[in-house]
């Protein structure tokens, strides 16, 4: 059995072994943006949900296309603790290219992630500015950077107003980028759930940064005991 082989079965096993230990402890994982711990009585399942706010009698998916294409990641939030209940959804999107043409910044494909990243936290506060929303301090995202980390964070409420009915939306929003690609996350939650929101706010703030993946000639396979992911290093 050549090494190689070897070095394949024992990735195998081991992405096996993490897959498991995510799912024992209540591990949630909203790709490129990091693992979180799922608080009590909410659940996040793999599906593209309709919503009223974002395009009436669409998917979450399908308003965000235009945007991403088939790069996005999408999942059914439900929060159940009697006798509150109630939905939100959320993603996770790699804002590339089209994106870029879809904010009129196609001039900036070739910049650095972090440049990228950054005009399009930019054009983001702009946008929401001019929207019926609700935050704090000078802007709805933040930029936050750290020894270890660099991106935007952001927690706001929006105001919708339908047919007889004004409903608000509380959203949480990360922008990151892993030195080539730039992504989206995103959690939407009902604003009147105070609670609620509360403990998604810490989730996302908690969250643990999953390693990018490397590839190399002397790759070691290695399990991140907290996201379950295969991560390869040189």
């Amino acid at each position: 059995m050549t090494k190689k082989i070897l070095m394949m079965i024992l990735c195998v096993i081991f992405l096996l072994i993490g897959k498991n230990y995510v799912e024992a402890t209540n591990k949630w994982e909203l790709p490129h943006i990091g693992v979180m711990t799922l608080p009590d009585h909410v659940t996040l399942e793999k599906g593209n949900p309709s919503t009223i706010s974002l395009k009436p009698g669409k998917s979450v998916g399908d308003y965000f296309k235009k945007w991403v294409g088939k790069n996005g990641s999408y999942y059914l939030l439900t929060y159940t603790n009697p006798p509150d209940f109630s939905y939100g959804w959320a993603a996770s999107l790699e804002l590339g290219t089209p994106f870029l043409l879809e904010i009129g910044e196609i001039a900036h494909k070739n910049d650095s992630a972090e440049e990228r990243m950054n005009i399009i936290a930019n054009y983001f506060n702009n946008r929401l500015k001019q929207e019926f929303i609700t935050y704090n301090g000078e802007a709805p995202l933040r930029h936050i950077i750290s020894a270890k980390d660099d991106y935007w964070m952001g927690s706001f409420t929006i105001t919708n107003k339908g047919k007889n009915i004004t409903y608000r939306e509380a959203y949480q929003v990360i922008l990151c980028h892993d030195h080539y690609f730039v992504y989206l996350g995103i959690i939407n939650s009902d604003a009147e759930q105070k609670f609620l929101t509360g403990t998604i706010e810490q989730m996302m703030k908690k969250r643990e940064i999953v390693p990018v993946i490397v590839n190399g000639l002397k790759a070691v396979c290695e399990i991140s005991k907290n996201s379950g992911n295969l991560i390869i290093r040189n």
